[in-house]
């Protein structure tokens, strides 16, 4: 593997930080709609098309140019991007940076919004 062991524990942080993220989006769906069976059905809704609009079965360069427009914007396209090049390439920061900003963005927003979603549902 070109990243070695600190590719690996970049790409294991970025998976945490992405699942945390993931979950806190469950979790808000699931304070508002108060329903086990709504929630996991909001999820399949939610999480195929993330990953079916992103790079994850094909190479970016191959998807039609609207989808490719769809999967720059997409987190989950973001994070398999950046382990295959870590994975192929190593760790370099100026491609890691901008994935890590968008990772870190999308977790604070999820996590914001399911713990006010909590806070308004449960206290």
């Amino acid at each position: 593997m070109a990243g070695g062991a600190g590719g690996v524990v970049v790409i294991l942080g970025m998976a945490v930080l992405f699942g945390i993220g993931w979950s806190a989006l469950t979790i808000f769906v699931a304070m508002h709609t108060r329903s086990a069976e709504v929630t996991m059905a909001a999820g399949l809704v939610l999480t195929l098309p993330v990953l079916f609009l992103s790079s994850s079965f094909f190479p970016s360069q191959l998807l039609p140019s609207w989808l490719r427009t769809v999967s720059d914007y997409n987190p989950a396209a973001r994070l398999i991007d950046a382990i295959r090049d870590i994975m192929t390439t190593g760790v370099q920061g100026d491609q890691l940076l901008p994935t890590l900003a968008v990772l870190s963005g999308m977790t604070l927003f999820t996590a914001a919004a399911a713990t006010a979603a909590f806070r308004l549902t449960v206290l």
